[in-house]
């Protein structure tokens, strides 16, 4: 695979993965039992976007960069990888935090000027 396309797959997914995680109905149920069964540690681990974009780039790092044959710069990307995708994560949640709170000032604007 080219290094731009692994790029943006890497971009993309960790970003996607990491808010279905956070913020997903399809994970809700999970995070419910999560919350139940274990302690409340791994809940705030997954309600957290740097966090579970750290842990979700380490994933993607593994598949994407390690290599046997040289430990020493797998562990090292690996760490990048994580700490990549946290900053993508968290920088894609104050973009949508961002979108959503103008988008709410925009339609309570609208609602008091029809009024």
């Amino acid at each position: 695979m080219e290094i731009i396309e692994s790029l943006v797959l890497f971009c993309f997914g960790s970003i996607g993965v990491t808010h279905i995680l956070v913020d997903g109905e399809i994970f809700k149920p999970v995070k419910e039992l999560i919350a139940k069964k274990l302690p409340e540690f791994f809940s705030k681990l997954l309600n957290c976007y740097q966090c579970t974009g750290f842990w979700v780039g380490i994933f993607f790092g593994f598949f994407l960069y390690f290599d046997v044959e040289n430990i020493t710069k797998s562990i090292v990307y690996l760490f990048l990888s994580g700490g990549a995708s946290s900053n993508l994560s968290y920088f894609w949640a104050l973009v949508l935090t961002y979108l959503e709170a103008n988008s709410l000032i925009r339609m309570n604007n609208n609602n008091n000027e029809q009024n």
